[in-house]
């Protein structure tokens, strides 16, 4: 409280477009916290850029989405991750990572009681991302064909159970859900 209204969150953001301007980064990405951050950060010049489509799922309903086949869900190495996730996302907007950043996110994943996981259903291949929490299980990232997010969410639910999940997808698919 007694750092507030001091102006401190703007001096740091001005010193970070500064700093890494000269070192000719001329683009940052910055994921606010809470709904409320977000009229904060366009008001210093962000702007929105990316969307995803969240679901709030139970257990029992995606029990009930139908098993139509065969699904291979396993811990994947952050290089093949990546190299799954850049397929599925070729030509449409999207943040490319090095495979640091997804180790990154592999370990806090891990942390989180979950880990990345590659997933092969038939001829088609995917990714997501996953963590569990105290009020379920959230899978940040979620790439598949659209028809195939319900058959991975029931294989999801069934390695990791819980009683809510909660679903992050782009924002182009996840429309089954």
């Amino acid at each position: 409280p007694q750092y507030r209204h001091q102006q401190l969150a703007v001096k740091l953001l001005h010193y970070a477009h500064h700093y890494l301007f000269r070192k000719g980064i001329r683009y940052t990405l910055l994921v606010p916290a809470t709904p409320q951050l977000f009229n904060y950060y366009r008001r210093q010049g962000y702007r929105d850029a990316f969307f995803i489509r969240e679901a709030n799922l139970s257990r029992r309903h995606i029990l009930n989405f139908p098993k139509k086949q065969a699904v291979d869900i396993f811990p994947a190495l952050p290089g093949e991750y990546n190299r799954r996730r850049e397929n599925l996302l070729t030509g449409k907007p999207h943040l490319s990572y090095r495979d640091e950043d997804i180790l990154y996110q592999k370990k806090l994943s891990r942390h989180f009681n979950a880990d990345i996981y590659g997933i092969d259903i038939g001829g088609d291949c995917g990714c997501a991302a996953v963590e569990e929490s105290n009020d379920g299980v959230v899978v940040k990232e979620l790439l598949l064909p659209d028809d195939l997010i319900p058959v991975a969410m029931r294989s999801i639910a069934q390695l990791l159970p819980a009683d809510q999940y909660i679903i992050r997808t782009p924002v182009f698919t996840g429309q089954t859900l």
